[in-house]
């Protein structure tokens, strides 16, 4: 907002918590920019600035920001964009899949990057099911391993040829 990223952490159950947060400032192409620690008090039921990050200092072009937040029980991941998705010097993510079947109702989709994905979606057409994860980023050093749980015992190479995926990168190239 107003040319800053405003960080907070958002805690809506009813113990406080203290969370470690690593904001990973990264290139399109994957390279390391840096990184700033946090660890913060959040009261139940509230949320708490963690910080405030004056972009006019920042590269938003070729920078996006990966956070993690971490407790005891708890990982939760999100992507930044510092500026709008077509004003960024993206990268194809040069994304690959492979599919397993590990039960007769369930196949399994491990998501594999060479640069960052974003907006990774999954689709199995007219398949009744649903997905573990969907429309999530991933990077190169965190593989994606995905459930598709179907309402139908599934045939293999009939799920491999209704299967899609889509990101944010092919779909705008």
């Amino acid at each position: 907002d107003k040319g800053k990223l405003f960080v907070y952490v958002a805690n809506d159950t009813p113990n406080d918590e203290e969370v470690d947060l690593k904001l990973k400032f990264r290139h399109y192409d994957g390279k390391k920019q840096s990184t700033k620690y946090f660890t913060v008090q959040v009261p139940s039921m509230t949320s708490v600035k963690v910080t405030e990050i004056n972009l006019s200092r920042i590269d938003t072009e070729n920078l996006f920001c990966y956070a993690k937040l971490t407790n005891k029980d708890t990982i939760r991941e999100r992507t930044i964009f510092l500026d709008k998705p077509k004003n960024t010097s993206m990268v194809d993510p040069k994304l690959t899949y492979e599919i397993s079947k590990v039960g007769p109702k369930s196949v399994s989709i491990k998501v594999m990057v060479e640069k960052p994905a974003f907006w990774v979606s999954l689709d199995a057409d007219d398949i009744p099911g649903i997905f573990s994860d969907n429309f999530l980023s991933v990077r190169p050093t965190a593989e994606k391993n995905i459930i598709f749980h179907s309402e139908n015992d599934i045939d293999l190479d009939e799920f491999k040829k209704k299967f899609k995926i889509y990101d944010l990168y092919t779909a705008t190239h």
